[in-house]
């Protein structure tokens, strides 16, 4: 298909873009700057245009009462995270598009502290840097964030946890409302501050959905911690979320999904799975086994299991989230970001019957966010960021390399309070969300210590919940300090 675009952008507060397209009838088309043959920025000093290569960069919206095609053309959006113009046009057509500067978004906010450092209550160099998507790193940046916030009017301690920004990246999430991630962008990534506690990942029987064994399996989109972290209607077909029958022990599942006795008695594999996002259910750790088979386990501390009120669950994207991995924990930080995001084909799962990607709400942090957060230590020869970064992160639990490398990543840090961090915080091994590919049973995991390791799923390790911001969620307030948190809105 032959196409001919011009586009002509002013600097100043409106700018003018034409584009003269030879099309299909009715076809709905999303330009990119691969598209535009010429792009002219207007010079309102000289009255001349000056050519650009870009289309407007940052808080830019389309002026829909300024904006029109000659032979009825219809301009429908600009979409900033990906800065395409969309456009259904029903015969070739030559559209008149005006950019008026707009409100920042969330995504714009972030993006544009990329470059930016500073330091913390103790003397520790952090920044924020465009490094596989804009991420914070150091001891403890300024990423700080109320979300889960019970009043967005009045947002603080009463009202709201502390979460922490991980960065900005380009994702594939879902704009339909459908489930399915359809739309790739920019979108801002949050981590809980705190744990919620310390959780099995999976603590299935034999034959029970994907386990293999009796250690649980380590099938992110399977685990029962997923289940119980993400709304009810990401719960796999076949189970679950009522309470239990009395638990017998038993190997074998019916068609609905069931645990079957040798009297046929059901038995829930999952007890209130779905709690964190459904109120009407109690907080449940997920069910674990003991030597006498299935057994209850009780509700958890309601201090440290706070549940995702109504107003957060809708700033919540639902977004393509990555499960291949690794058979080693002996790889470099961005090994584990090519491998977890299967990058050429190198990701790899425990057989071919485990998913390589994920759709859903909540999930946990990629052995590669935790390696990426580090800023290293400049004045130490030997350990700036680079050469943290050169390390594998099995590496970063001895010799000198927790000190320069693991103790400046951020994320080693659980329940952070205050300005400094020293060794508080510095006391929790943590879950990601990655298996080790060489088992059906063994997750990587981020300990204490500083190295990056893998554990049985079904021991339990801390737990803070990830997730993504919808790309319409606006920062309306503070400057990402402890003391005053980023506050949020949505339209």
């Amino acid at each position: 298909m032959k196409k001919r675009i011009i586009l002509i952008i002013s600097v100043l507060i409106i700018l003018a873009v034409i584009l003269i397209i030879k099309i299909n009838p009715k076809k709905e088309y999303h330009l990119k700057e691969k598209d535009i043959l010429a792009i002219m920025v207007y010079d309102e000093t000289t009255e001349t245009y000056v050519p650009s290569s870009t289309f407007p960069v940052g808080a830019y919206d389309i002026d829909f009462d300024s904006s029109y095609c000659k032979n009825g053309s219809t301009i429908k959006s600009y979409t900033r995270s990906t800065r395409t113009v969309t456009i259904t046009m029903s015969t070739a057509d030559e559209c008149y598009v005006y950019f008026v500067p707009g409100e920042p978004t969330g995504v714009d906010t972030i993006a544009a502290l990329a470059g930016t450092t500073g330091t913390d209550g103790s003397g520790n160099a952090w920044g924020v840097v465009n490094d596989h998507g804009i991420r914070y790193v150091g001891q403890n940046p300024s990423n700080w964030v109320w979300f889960n916030c019970s009043d967005l009017t009045n947002q603080n301690t009463s009202t709201c946890e502390r979460w922490r920004i991980i960065g900005v990246f380009n994702e594939t999430y879902d704009t339909n409302n459908d489930g399915i991630p359809d739309t790739e962008g920019n979108l801002i990534k949050i981590i809980r501050n705190d744990r919620l506690g310390d959780y099995y990942w999976d603590y299935k029987l034999t034959g029970v959905g994907s386990s293999t064994s009796d250690y649980g399996s380590n099938d992110w989109s399977d685990s029962q911690l997923m289940m119980m972290l993400n709304p009810p209607e990401f719960i796999n077909s076949g189970y679950v979320n009522e309470n239990d029958a009395s638990p017998v022990h038993s190997n074998t599942i019916d068609g609905e999904g069931y645990v079957l006795s040798d009297q046929q008695t059901p038995i829930r594999i999952y007890q209130n799975m779905g709690s964190y996002f459904n109120s009407g259910l109690t907080a449940y750790i997920p069910a674990s086994t003991s030597t006498s088979g299935w057994s209850s386990t009780t509700e958890p501390n309601t201090s440290t299991f706070k549940k995702m009120n109504a107003a957060s669950q809708a700033m919540i994207a639902t977004t393509k989230w990555y499960l291949t991995g690794y058979s080693s924990n002996a790889i470099t930080a961005s090994a584990f970001y090519d491998y977890v995001r299967n990058t050429n084909g190198t990701g790899a799962v425990y057989n071919a019957n485990r998913p390589k990607i994920w759709y859903g709400k909540v999930g946990l942090m990629y052995p590669s966010d935790y390696g990426y957060a580090t800023s290293g230590n400049d004045s130490v020869n030997g350990y700036d960021r680079a050469s943290c970064l050169s390390a594998t992160l099995n590496a970063w639990g001895s010799g000198s390399y927790p000190t320069y490398c693991a103790y400046n990543s951020w994320l080693l840090y659980v329940g952070v309070t205050g300005n400094t961090t020293g060794t508080n915080g510095r006391t929790t091994s943590l879950w990601t969300i990655t298996q080790n590919s060489s088992s059906a049973y063994h997750v990587f995991m981020v300990s204490a210590n500083g190295f990056v390791g893998s554990y049985f799923a079904n021991n339990e390790l801390g737990i803070r919940p990830v997730l993504y911001l919808e790309t319409s969620v606006k920062i309306t307030g503070g400057n990402g300090s402890y003391n005053s948190p980023y506050t949020l809105s949505m339209n």
